[in-house]
């Protein structure tokens, strides 16, 4: 569609006009995960469309926090760097997301040296 002076305009949809669009029902745009909740998600399938490698499933986005331990003892070598200062579990278990804990952690299993304080 073109606007005034000739610029490209479409329709801002919100979720459910989305998937009712008839354009999103005619290339089965719309899929369904389990999410971590334990219920199911519609969720926008992937554009591309391959007759010989379709995509048959899909997952859908994780929980909050649900993948944090599991980057801190890969990405940041968390198992080697165990702190007496660090999570409840004083080794594996990450304190919450964005707090000063964690950031503290994350420099401590990074080397980096302890911020300033005041």
């Amino acid at each position: 569609m073109n606007g005034v002076a000739g610029v490209p305009v479409a329709p801002v949809y919100n979720f459910e006009q989305a998937f009712n669009d008839p354009q999103v029902i005619e290339r089965g745009m719309k899929v369904r995960a389990r999410h971590g909740s334990g219920n199911d998600m519609d969720m926008i399938a992937s554009p591309i469309k391959l007759s010989d490698t379709p995509i048959t499933e899909y997952k859908a986005p994780p929980q909050l926090g649900q993948h944090t331990n599991e980057v801190l003892k890969e990405v940041l070598d968390w198992m080697r760097r165990p702190s007496p200062r660090c999570g409840p579990g004083r080794r594996f278990e990450a304190p919450p997301a964005g707090t000063p804990a964690m950031r503290r952690c994350v420099r401590q299993a990074e080397g980096l040296p302890e911020e300033a304080h005041g």
